[in-house]
């Protein structure tokens, strides 16, 4: 059974998002030796990709910022990204809590595609959202020497908040929110 990577990668087939071939892998450790040589003018991936999210939203949620390490050939992996959106407390509404998010991600190119993968999420301290992941993002390639690639997602965090005023209130749910992500080499 394929992972969530290769099988949104299978889906993806020729949508253009092509790895950068032209470039080679770094020696990682013996079990990813890479395939560089050392000769004069090769080009090795990065060790690092800084990877950004910015959401639409008009609560200033999800402006979200981390880097990810090279794990092995064109994979980088588990980053942490962390960010804040002041939204109402979910214990008041009439009150707005700063909210800290965290998540793990991947980035992954092979098989003709790049994909941010959604890797769980981590403490970032501060009230934390439970937060269902949002679906894993394939990413179209804008350039390889420095490597540039971009994607957007939609999804529904799932933030509510209760009224502490009675009579009782629906609870104000959060907007689907859209994100916008930017993964770039780290100079």
């Amino acid at each position: 059974m394929p992972s969530n990577i290769q099988q949104a990668i299978m889906e993806c087939g020729c949508c253009g998002t092509t790895c950068c071939t032209n470039r080679c892998n770094p020696y990682i450790s013996e079990l990813h030796p890479g395939d560089c040589t050392g000769a004069p003018g090769e080009n090795p991936l990065p060790s690092t990709l800084t990877v950004e999210a910015v959401s639409d939203s008009s609560y200033g949620c999800w402006t979200m910022s981390g880097t990810v390490t090279l794990i092995e050939n064109a994979r980088w992996g588990l980053g942490v990204l962390t960010g804040t959106c002041t939204f109402c407390c979910y214990y008041d509404s009439g009150l707005n809590c700063t909210w800290t998010f965290c998540s793990n991600v991947i980035i992954q190119c092979g098989g003709g595609g790049w994909l941010l993968e959604w890797a769980g999420d981590c403490t970032g301290g501060g009230p934390l959202s439970v937060l269902p992941p949002p679906t894993n993002v394939l990413l179209t390639k804008v350039s390889c020497n420095p490597i540039l690639v971009s994607g957007e997602t939609c999804y529904n965090p799932a933030m509510a908040c209760i009224a502490s005023i009675m009579p009782p209130v629906p609870p104000i749910v959060h907007p689907t929110l859209c994100f916008t992500f930017t993964v770039y080499e780290t100079l």
